[in-house]
């Protein structure tokens, strides 16, 4: 019987947790495999770089613009309901993607059935990681994330290979057949299993919706479109000033709305808002690094697709070997201060060494900065169970929704930043290759940069016993319950003697002493 105070563990059948653990895998396989299908797919429908960088932009995109309804959807008909949708819609989506015409129209069509794919992983993500946290107990929800996480990555990291072959060998068109039986087996998985609390949130509400997604999406095109149009253009200006105005205008709305889409206050916390900028910054740095590492391997190396995805694999195993370290780390200090300063110097020297060894025709050359890159990126863990931890149970539906909707928002705009600068840099003489050596280089610059201001960052605010607006804690000088049990000192954050135990601080409580 658990205790007074004490969060009670929501049951999950086994079928359920294999379904989660199949539609993390169907996600990233699908992530990876159209990443190595990209150079095929623009050669074969005729579209250039930018084109190209739309055809993965859309797929994030929407998914960060309708994340917030999937975390509101899980708490008002339930989070199996709402993930039993996600997965047919992903799966039908993935089936309309193989089937796109090849007329004048296919670059659109794709685009279009991209966006429904990310629909339905909007509404999967959201909801999967509170199923799985509140199946366990928090002592080990750390090592739980981590083997979910995992399990996701070794499907990402059969990716590349998988869908190298079947490119070289098929066609990029059937890159989007691999979702359908793992579709369709998480969605049978999921009809016989246990109802569920009977879910007791308001319904949402829709034009608060209609506000987010116009915002971001002329945000993301003025970004995508910078190199093209020109940063001096009017249509830059003119859909990045209506973007963020409108962007404004949902958040002021938000917060003054009873029932809102999410839960914005939720950021100042000073455990949940810091965890969600340090994911925003690994985000902005290495997603662009993934993908524009892709078409340099194919486009500069001269890589067949199968061999560019065996050239990745490095990359991929680096990020399964990260996550499990960060997962069982984060369990070992109570907080994920340490992870993620490993994790940013290891990302950090990573791209750096990678940038050097561009100009190197041997790809050998390449392996450290791949392999530092991917531990780097194994951070996330840590920051998504703090994160998890850090907010109370009944709001974590809306916690992890703005996790991921902060984390798309990120990658896309990396991206959007990244490709401009690799846009613009790309020489006369290329020809009809999408990149070259200077431009990757541009890329990787910006993504340099986006990762050391992230280090910066979590070494000023992670972990530390301060809220994000200078205010101390509420117990103690350090703000920790200084007789907690299983409390470990902690050398690691100045001025505090002790590691606070997991989600021992509430965002809700009181705060006194000097601002």
């Amino acid at each position: 019987m658990p205790s007074a105070g004490e969060e009670t563990v929501s049951p999950l059948s086994f079928r359920e947790l294999q379904a989660i653990a199949l539609a993390f895998t169907m996600t990233s396989l699908d992530r990876t495999v159209v990443v190595i299908a990209l150079p095929s797919m623009a050669h074969d429908l005729g579209f250039g770089l930018v084109a190209a960088h739309w055809i993965i932009s859309v797929y994030v995109l929407t998914t960060a613009a309708l994340v917030l309804l999937g975390g509101r959807l899980g708490s008002t008909i339930g989070l199996m309901r709402t993930f039993r949708c996600g997965v047919l819609v992903f799966t039908l989506a993935s089936v309309a993607c193989a089937m796109v015409p090849t007329a004048g129209t296919a670059f659109a069509a794709l685009v279009g059935f991209r966006a429904l794919q990310g629909a339905g992983a909007a509404l999967m993500w959201p909801v999967a990681i509170p199923m799985v946290t509140g199946a366990f107990a928090k002592a080990s929800q750390g090592r739980v994330v981590a083997l979910f996480c995992g399990v996701s990555q070794f499907g990402g990291a059969l990716g590349p290979v998988v869908g190298g072959a079947v490119t070289g060998a098929l066609g990029w068109r059937y890159v989007f057949w691999l979702n359908i039986p793992l579709g369709v087996l998480a969605f049978i998985l999921t009809l016989r299993g246990t109802p569920g609390p009977r879910p007791t949130g308001e319904r949402p509400h829709l034009t608060q919706l209609f506000l987010l997604v116009p915002g971001v999406c002329l945000v993301v095109l003025a970004l995508q479109q910078s190199a093209q149009w020109g940063l001096a253009s009017w249509r830059f200006c003119a859909s990045l000033c209506a973007g963020l105005l409108i962007t404004c205008v949902f958040c002021r709305a938000t917060l003054r709305s009873r029932h809102p889409q999410v839960n914005l206050r939720l950021l100042a916390g000073r455990r949940f808002g810091a965890d969600v900028l340090v994911n925003c910054g690994l985000q902005l740095g290495l997603f662009a690094v993934f993908v524009n590492s892709a078409l340099y391997i194919q486009e500069v190396l001269h890589f067949s697709p199968l061999r560019a995805g065996i050239a990745q694999m490095p990359l991929l195993v680096g990020v399964i070997l990260g996550t499990q370290a960060a997962g069982h780390l984060f369990d070992r200090t109570g907080s994920a201060r340490v992870p993620v300063l490993c994790g940013l110097l290891c990302a950090i020297a990573g791209v750096g060494m990678w940038i050097a060894a561009l100009s190197c025709t041997s790809y050998f050359w390449h392996l450290p900065g791949m392999v530092l890159c991917g531990l780097g990126a194994g951070t996330q863990a840590s920051v998504k169970a703090d994160a998890m931890n850090g907010v109370p149970a009944l709001r974590r539906p809306d916690a992890s929704g703005l996790l991921a909707v902060t984390q798309q928002l990120s990658a896309v705009v990396g991206l959007a930043v990244a490709g401009t600068a690799t846009a613009t840099h790309v020489r006369a003489d290329a020809g009809p290759a999408l990149v070259d050596t200077q431009a990757v280089t541009a890329g990787f610059l910006v993504s340099l940069g986006f990762l050391v201001v992230t280090l910066c960052g979590a070494a000023l605010y992670l972990g530390r016993c301060r809220t994000l607006t200078g205010r101390r804690c509420a117990r103690g000088a350090g703000g920790h319950e200084p007789s907690a049990p299983g409390v470990r000192p902690c050398p690691f954050v100045r001025g505090c003697g002790e590691l606070p135990a997991a989600g021992s601080w509430s965002p809700a409580g009181p705060r006194t002493g000097p601002r």
